[in-house]
């Protein structure tokens, strides 16, 4: 019983320690982007729309299949068009904020100043050929069904299962 409770104690003081000890990375706050984009899978020629937002204002850059747009401030958005592609293609829209020597308003109206930071966030843009199959392999698009391995997997619990609460009546019948 005393080993239990001096287990106890040192769990409890290792959830102290993290909880409470603050890391060195909490003296730069994190340069967080919020990124939308109107659709991740586009039909090849369409166009689609992204906007970005930081905390802090930025140089903002957006490329997207060898295309590239710039902005500055604390917001950025704008559009690019998808390429021609005969089978599915997935091209990566990159966004990339370099916040310079910015400064951020802190909790009591202090300037908080940011470490000079480029950060850069990557979203998979699906291209679909126009008017043909979504699917990359020519069959049909998988819609979420379950797959034949895993109903083979249940099949197999539900009869075992079934033949254990057989095997169990039997025994207690037997005794019985």
């Amino acid at each position: 019983m005393k080993k239990l409770g001096l287990t106890a104690l040192a769990a409890l003081a290792a959830m102290f320690a993290l909880v409470f000890a603050g890391g060195a990375a909490q003296a730069y706050p994190d340069n967080t982007l919020t990124i939308h984009v109107s659709a991740t899978t586009v039909t090849s020629g369409h166009s689609f729309t992204f906007s970005a937002s930081a905390p802090a204002s930025c140089s903002w850059t957006a490329s997207f299949n060898g295309d590239t747009k710039h902005g500055s401030g604390k917001s950025f958005s704008g559009s690019f068009t998808t390429p021609s592609v005969t089978k599915k293609t997935v091209i990566n829209l990159t966004i990339t904020c370099d916040t310079g020597n910015a400064r951020v308003s802190g909790h009591a109206g202090n300037a908080l100043a940011i470490h000079t930071a480029v950060t850069t966030r990557s979203i998979p843009i699906t291209v679909v050929p126009k008017g043909g199959n979504n699917s990359s392999n020519g069959g049909l698009p998988n819609t979420g069904g379950p797959s034949m391995m895993i109903l083979l997997g249940g099949l197999v619990l539900v009869v075992a299962g079934g033949g254990a609460i057989a095997y169990g009546r039997k025994r207690t019948n037997a005794t019985a």
